[in-house]
């Protein structure tokens, strides 16, 4: 799949996502292969979040990448490993691509599920708050560096 190809078809899937802040894609690369596809979400059994099933993304005052352990929505990538672990299969050594740089929370879950590095389109900022916090920019960035592959943005898919 060319990289313009590849855009279009995380942007599609993306589409598929409930979050009343964002919509995101996540798909896992396997061998070689495309073996999962993600999007975020509700967790089963709960409304979806367009539907009004997360209270903290239905507040107006809330802004986006904040207050993540509130939100019920699942993050597509948290939605791929787990998808992963419900059939068995193992991620080490998998890329991760998404439309979305992961937060600090999904980075631990990619790099705790061993894979081997991530791909993404637009990055994430770190909330405002958070920046005021020594060190905190830093270690998400150290975050990144144990990824055989690391993080890195997608260029020229414009």
């Amino acid at each position: 799949m060319s990289p313009r190809q590849l855009l279009i078809e995380l942007e599609r899937v993306a589409q598929r996502g409930t979050c009343l802040k964002r919509k995101v894609a996540a798909f896992v690369v396997l061998d070689g292969s495309l073996a999962i596809t993600a999007t975020n979400d509700t967790p089963p059994g709960m409304a979806r979040c367009l539907d009004g099933g997360c209270s903290r993304c239905a507040a107006a005052d809330v802004p986006h990448r904040t207050a993540y352990d509130l939100c019920i929505c699942v993050h597509a990538e948290e939605s791929a490993i787990a998808q992963a672990a419900c059939s068995g299969r193992a991620l080490r050594g998998a890329i991760l691509i998404t439309n979305y740089q992961p937060c600090v929370t999904c980075a631990k879950l990619i790099i705790s599920t061993a894979f081997s590095g991530v791909w993404y389109i637009e990055p994430w900022v770190m909330p405002k708050h958070a920046l005021g916090i020594p060190g905190v920019a830093d270690d998400y960035e150290r975050l990144w560096r144990l990824l055989p592959n690391g993080c890195r943005r997608l260029s020229g898919l414009g």
